[in-house]
């Protein structure tokens, strides 16, 4: 007599054995996405705050060569030919986003009420957080409660540059070799940018 076996699916050799993902494996490949997708956004985001605040930057720097270009060549409907133009920043106060372009009808090469012919409005995320100047050293000094003129007047392209506090007390009028106004985030974002004005007339930002 002959005995015959059947091989069942099961006893097959060629047949592989196939397994899915364990939950341990699972988690980890989650987790790694997580950490590569919120790194990726985190770094755009930094790119894009400190693209925008560069941005700020160079409309401050836009204003300040607006005034140097109209008291070199002075506007067309001005009656104030001989007249300086300048530029006014306030740095004292933290809600007053604005850029003043004014016009110096008195002839001290500073802001006085009323002499504002423009404004522009510094956008709500940033602020000037301070002004900084040299002192008689040449070294960098920096304050938050801080006003700042700067004008032009033809036929030069100089600045003429004065700084004061907000109890009226100038400091160095018409003697700074440089001005800076830094530029940071209004959130506290250790992020910052300058504009710096030479005595020279050049302005550039860092």
């Amino acid at each position: 007599m002959q005995f015959r076996f059947s091989r069942t699916p099961t006893q097959n050799p060629k047949q592989k054995h196939v397994a899915g993902f364990s939950l341990v494996e699972l988690m980890l490949t989650i987790g790694i996405v997580v950490l590569v997708t919120g790194a990726v956004l985190a770094r755009n985001t930094s790119f894009t705050a400190t693209t925008l605040l560069k941005s700020q930057a160079l409309e401050i720097s836009l204003d300040l060569r607006a005034a140097q270009q109209y008291g070199v060549n002075v506007r067309a409907d001005s009656p104030n030919i001989r007249s300086a133009y300048g530029v006014y920043v306030n740095a004292a106060d933290a809600s007053n986003r604005q850029i003043l372009l004014f016009l110096d009808a008195n002839d001290n090469f500073l802001y006085d009420a009323g002499e504002e012919i423009e404004g522009s409005q510094l956008d709500s995320r940033f602020v000037i957080k301070e002004i900084c100047v040299p002192d008689s050293s040449n070294t960098r000094v920096c304050a938050e409660e801080r006003l700042a003129s700067v004008a032009f007047k033809r036929p030069n392209f100089d600045a003429v540059i004065a700084n004061s506090d907000t109890s009226g007390n100038n400091y160095g009028l018409h003697s700074k070799a440089w001005l800076e106004i830094v530029v940071a985030p209004a959130d506290g974002t250790p992020f910052e940018r300058s504009v710096f004005v030479y005595e020279s007339g050049q302005i550039t930002v860092q």
